[in-house]
């Protein structure tokens, strides 16, 4: 069964002065049948505390001499930490006392701490609240009067008893602190006795809580935004699909216009310019009229393509290349293995065709466009 650490409900204070200045107070500190608790995902559960499990001896023994400290702790009190966090201590053994048909643990508390004390004077510590660890039985069922529950609290093992604010050991800020220190555990805490309605918070309180709350939500956008912008981000195969791909237009707009450059000035400031435009640099090279706009990735691709089969035919010609002259032909060849890197993954810029056609089109648009002989005059060819 998991271990699991809860707070039961306050027990209000009634204060009695000792010769020392020490109050003493007795205190219901536990009792037995169903009690609600709420979690800090804000889910509810009853759980049932049976008479044999809260007067069993070894639990009883717990209570003597427990801690009593200030708020529920964001650790366990244990003999580590003992003097910094207890203003007090339970009155020795505790008894069985019974109210209204319901069997308490009822016992004294001294509390010895001259702040503590002020405290309890002025009235801003009124309550009394047990946090104590048990085994968790999720076996539900209904108990001897007839109430249903969720699990039973078993082997119950007192830790401390707390000094609340009036209402706190129900759903105060205390306890929800030790809720947010302890997350990596079960910590529950009673709502009201007798009633499913927590008591309200002070507006103090709701305005720490709606302020954690937001903060929380800012945090879990920015987690989201995280993952969807790593979720994203090009995959290393596909990063170096593209790098190639950049190489590879930077490298045929070299052989188109060796002067050509890969840094344009916008608006001041020096800007990388795109796979895109530097195709279209590189054919306005080869034909000042061409212009992009409202053009295809896809013609304009076809249309850098061809500009670059232009100039490597003319390269291969002037040192009597023995390749075929066909322009269309040489094209299909350099656009094949463009579709071919582009279907490797991720490349800046798409195409529909991989066999050359886009070329053709390209091709024809230009032809259509110009209105003349599209081949373009080969010049300083060794006869």
């Amino acid at each position: 069964m998991p271990r699991a650490f809860r707070v039961d409900a306050d027990s209000v204070l009634k204060p009695t002065r000792l010769a020392d200045g020490s109050i003493y107070t007795p205190a219901y500190i536990a009792r037995t049948g169903v009690q609600t608790y709420r979690f800090a995902d804000g889910s509810e559960r009853v759980e049932y505390r049976p008479p044999e499990e809260v007067f069993a001896q070894k639990s009883l023994d717990g209570w003597k001499f427990a801690a009593l400290t200030v708020g529920h702790p964001t650790q366990d009190v244990s003999t580590d930490n003992w003097r910094n966090l207890a203003v007090g201590h339970m009155d020795g053994a505790p008894s069985k006392q019974t109210a209204e048909g319901v069997d308490y643990v009822a016992g004294g508390c001294i509390i010895r701490d001259r702040a503590a004390i002020d405290a309890v004077d002025r009235g801003s510590l009124s309550a009394l609240s047990g946090g104590y660890f048990v085994d968790y039985d999720p076996t539900p069922g209904v108990t001897p009067q007839n109430e249903r529950y969720d699990g039973v609290q078993r082997n119950i093992q007192p830790n401390h008893v707390a000094l609340l604010p009036p209402g706190a050991g129900r759903a105060g800020p205390n306890v929800r602190l030790y809720l947010d220190a302890n997350s990596d555990r079960q910590v529950g805490y009673a709502i009201d006795r007798g009633s499913d309605t927590p008591m309200a918070m002070t507006a103090e309180e709701q305005a720490a809580f709606d302020r954690l709350k937001a903060e929380r939500d800012a945090l879990k956008s920015r987690a989201d935004a995280l993952e969807k912008t790593a979720a994203d981000a090009p995959k290393p195969d596909a990063l170096d699909a593209r790098v190639d791909m950049g190489v590879r237009i930077r490298t045929d707009a070299v052989a188109v216009n060796p002067a050509i450059a890969f840094v344009a000035e916008k608006d001041g400031k020096p800007v990388r310019l795109t796979d895109r435009e530097i195709m279209v640099a590189t054919v306005r090279h080869s034909d000042s009229t061409f212009n992009a706009d409202g053009e295809s990735d896809d013609y304009v691709r076809g249309r850098f393509d061809f500009a670059v089969a232009q100039a490597r035919k003319t390269s291969n010609v002037s040192r009597n290349d023995t390749r075929s002259t066909d322009n269309v032909n040489g094209m299909r060849e350099v656009v094949a293995q463009r579709a071919a890197d582009t279907k490797q993954g991720g490349a800046e810029i798409k195409e529909d065709a991989d066999d050359g056609n886009s070329a053709v089109r390209a091709k024809a648009r230009w032809d259509e466009e110009r209105k003349k002989d599209w081949r373009t005059p080969v010049t300083g060819v060794s006869k």
